[in-house]
Parts: C-alpha cells; sequence; structure tokens
C-alpha cells in the first residue's frame, strides 16, 4: 500500500524548507505558497502495478486526410489522452522492511489561450520516472521539477501610449514571474495481515471524516453498534463502553462500529460449541437452531424471527457530531430499539 502526496510550490516571495513527514501536506495546504495537487492511496499486490489518474480526458487532432471526391472537406482522426495527475507505481518488497518503488508521476495542464485551437489544445507537461528504495512507513520525496512563467503585459492609452518617452505617462507595465517546484510524497505501507489493512482502513475513514471539516457535522448515518449501547459480553462480562476502551488503549486506533460484531462472533460461537453434544454437524447445527444468547450487540436468537436463518440485531439513527476537535457519532433516534439511549437531538445542517 503506497501513499503519494504531489505539492507544488511556486512564487518568489519566500523560501520553504521540506521536511520528510507525511504530516508536512497538512501544513503545505495551509500555506499560501503551496497548493496540494492529490493525495490518493492506492493498494496492491507485491510485485504488481498500480495506477491512478485524476484529470480529463481530452481529444487531440491525430492526422487529417482530405477526399479528392469532395473538395475543401477535411476529415480528422481524433485521439483522445488523459491530462492531469498520473501515477503508476509497482512496488517490491524486500529484506529488511525496505520497499522498492519503481514509478512514473506526470503533471500534465491545457494552456487556456490554446482551448479553441483547431489543431487541439496545447499542453504542459512535467514527470518523472524513476526508482527508489524506501523503508516500510517512511517518506520518500521527489523534486525538482521546476518550471518557470514569466508574464509580460503593457496597458496604455492607443497611440499616445506609443509616443517615444512621452507615452510612457499614458501606459502602464507590469511582470509576473512565477516559479513552480513540483515535490512527491511517497510513503509505502506494507500490509501483512487483514488486522494491520484494516488499521490502515480505519486511519483513511478518520482522514476522510477530519477532510470534511465543517461539511462533515451533521452527516446523518445508520448505527449498529457504539460504546454507548446498553449490552454486555455474556463471555467476558464487559461493557460496551469497557470493550471500546480496552480496544483503543492497546491499539492507539479508533474505534468502529464492526468491533462490536466482531466480539460478539466469539461469544456466540463459544456458547453454540459448549451447547453442542458432539462434534457431529447435526449436533452443531441444533445448537445453532436452538441459540438464544445476549451478547456486545444484543440478543441473538435464530428461531422465531421474520426471515429464516436470519437474526435481526438493534438498529438506531444517527449523527456525526462535532465535539471540540473531533466528530463523535452520536445516536439521535431509537423507536426501533428504545432500551438503547439517545445521546443527543438530530442537528440541522448549516
Amino acid at each position: 500500500m503506497a501513499q503519494a502526496g504531489t505539492g507544488g510550490t511556486g512564487g518568489t516571495g519566500g523560501t520553504i524548507n521540506v521536511p520528510c513527514d507525511v504530516a508536512l501536506m497538512t501544513a503545505l495546504e495551509t500555506d499560501t505558497h503551496s497548493n496540494v495537487l492529490s493525495a490518493p492511496t492506492l493498494l496492491t499486490a507485491d510485485n504488481e502495478e498500480a495506477m491512478i489518474v485524476v484529470g480529463q480526458n481530452l481529444p487531440f487532432v491525430g492526422s487529417a486526410a482530405a477526399n479528392a471526391g469532395l473538395p475543401g472537406q477535411i476529415f480528422n482522426s481524433v485521439e483522445r489522452q488523459n491530462v492531469g495527475i498520473t501515477l503508476d507505481i509497482v512496488p517490491q518488497v524486500s529484506e529488511g522492511d525496505y520497499v522498492r518503488l519503481d514509478l512514473y508521476e506526470e503533471v500534465s495542464n491545457v494552456l487556456g489561450s490554446t482551448i479553441n485551437n483547431p489543431l487541439g489544445p496545447t499542453t504542459t507537461i512535467r514527470s518523472a520516472s524513476t526508482t527508489v528504495l524506501v523503508q516500510n512507513h517512511r517518506t520518500a520525496v521527489i523534486g525538482g521539477l521546476l518550471s518557470n512563467n514569466d508574464t509580460y503585459q503593457r496597458q496604455g492609452v492607443p497611440w499616445v501610449s506609443d509616443i517615444p518617452v512621452l507615452g510612457n505617462l499614458f501606459s502602464s507595465t507590469s511582470t509576473d514571474k512565477n516559479k513552480d517546484n513540483l515535490l512527491v510524497f511517497l510513503t509505502p505501507h506494507v500490509v501483512r495481515s487483514k488486522n494491520e489493512l484494516r488499521s490502515l482502513a480505519l486511519d483513511e475513514r478518520q482522514k476522510f471524516v477530519n477532510s470534511l471539516g465543517a461539511r462533515g457535522n451533521g452527516l446523518t448515518t445508520e448505527i449498529w453498534w457504539t460504546p454507548t449501547f446498553p449490552y454486555k459480553s455474556g463471555l467476558t462480562g464487559q461493557s460496551a463502553k469497557e470493550l471500546t476502551d480496552a480496544y483503543t488503549s492497546a491499539t492507539k486506533r479508533p474505534w468502529t462500529q464492526p468491533i462490536g460484531y466482531q466480539h460478539a462472533l466469539f461469544e456466540v460461537a463459544i456458547d453454540i460449541l459448549k451447547r453442542t453434544k458432539s462434534i457431529d454437524p447435526k449436533a452443531i447445527l441444533d445448537a445453532i437452531v436452538a441459540t438464544d444468547y445476549h451478547s456486545m450487540v444484543g440478543p441473538v436468537k435464530w428461531t422465531g424471527q421474520p426471515v429464516k436463518n436470519v437474526t435481526k440485531t438493534p438498529l438506531v439513527a444517527g449523527q456525526w457530531q462535532r465535539k471540540g476537535n473531533a466528530f463523535e457519532l452520536v445516536i439521535t433516534e431509537n423507536k426501533s430499539a428504545p432500551d438503547i439511549p439517545v445521546g443527543g437531538k438530530l442537528q440541522l445542517l448549516s
């Protein structure tokens, strides 16, 4: 798994010192001299190619042909090309917890003055193709893709401004010099187990929620399980709050709703095995059918349910609400499960 950040720094009014740290991407977003072009996350197998393209697919004239039978008629063949940001990467995990990255990075743009050109627009392109060796969870920075853009403008009163010397009083000139430095940040993460993959997925989810900023406040969602659920584990006696506290303390990561269901799955499996008279499949099936268990996510019972072979667990409605500097999932409606406490009122989107 690799995270790539592409940032452009430009202007002539200051200097930026760039440390090799993923947190830099956040800082760049608030710097007036910097602009984060893209921050994609790619997941791929070892030694397999992964590519992401963010941009537009524009038409370009490939060739033109004329027909003697139709004088004055020219037929153009059009080829479409991607214009924007392209990242192509092939990772290879090596010994010593290092990752070899074969990558190709391209940033292209269309010159605004050539959009209506009959032969197709003119594009600018900056690209890099290289191989780097990076330690797991470390960041590599690829730079040096510089571009200069000097713009000269002169405005004045027609005719009068063209008079030598005297015309300077009736005209003005301006020069705009812009220098861009494209930086590419690469951070590989080697995923060796489903737990590591899940942890990275949780990080990405939290980044997504945080990236919404004020727009994330007030988003509604269904809730299957939270630390405020009133149920306890029939296996360990832990409450939902105690389980999440133990998880966040041990992993240093935020809790998620599936944690309660994963715990309940082990609870129910152990309960079934305890009640099974033998390891015969029929005996195990009979124990499953007879299940009437109070788990971390609520009662689990397969008999007497509206849908055959399906057990229903409580479901309530909630909303993401900002509490200080973070978002909190708050239960706002519990008509379908009155025993689950409501944590707050539904807030209207501002």
